[in-house]
């Protein structure tokens, strides 16, 4: 795949509750801000 998109630079993580998420990976990791995206499916997310 990276001959065709090249490096890797970005990757996602699902997660049952985002915001405890992202608190907790600022705590671990020093990492932040962070963003998500909102599941506006009609299936479970």
């Amino acid at each position: 795949m990276s001959r065709h998109y090249g490096t890797l630079f970005q990757h996602g993580y699902v997660v049952p509750d985002a915001d405890a998420a992202a608190h907790d990976r600022a705590a671990r990791m020093g990492v932040g801000p962070s963003s998500s995206i909102p599941c506006r499916s009609p299936f479970r997310c």
